[in-house]
């Protein structure tokens, strides 16, 4: 629909409304957050809940296409944001009220890693058994 897996509509407990403007380079900016809301002790929900649901969406969205990635990546690809709001975001899709997503971490060196949404298991694979 707007360049992104079609599977970040129908996954997970959240729910995007497209409203009319135009799209973003790469994701809509046309998409509002009705999900759950946030933790944290500085979570505002009437100055972050938006703003926060977008780029969940945003990342899942990326994310979805199953391949490893740098925080820096996500953080290009889903903008505006920053890499810790990515990597907080990245943290959220792992709990059960936005999923319960496994999201793969591995270190790639000093200090960097990458991170992946793995397939479900026998996503996209055909059963050639007989039966």
């Amino acid at each position: 629909m707007f360049g992104f897996p079609s599977e970040a509509f129908s996954t997970g407990p959240v729910a995007l409304v497209e409203h009319p403007g135009p799209p973003g380079p790469l994701f809509s900016d046309r998409l509002t957050y009705h999900g759950p809301h946030f933790d944290g002790d500085t979570y505002e929900p009437g100055e972050d809940y938006q703003r926060l649901g977008t780029l969940l969406e945003r990342v899942l969205a990326f994310m979805l296409d199953h391949k490893w990635h740098t925080l820096q990546e996500i953080h290009k690809a889903t903008q505006p944001g920053t890499e810790a709001s990515v990597s907080a975001r990245l943290r959220d899709l792992r709990k059960p009220k936005h999923g319960s997503y496994t999201v793969d971490r591995e270190r790639v060196c000093r200090g960097l890693h990458h991170y992946r949404i793995p397939r479900p298991p026998g996503a996209g694979q055909m059963d050639l058994s007989y039966q």
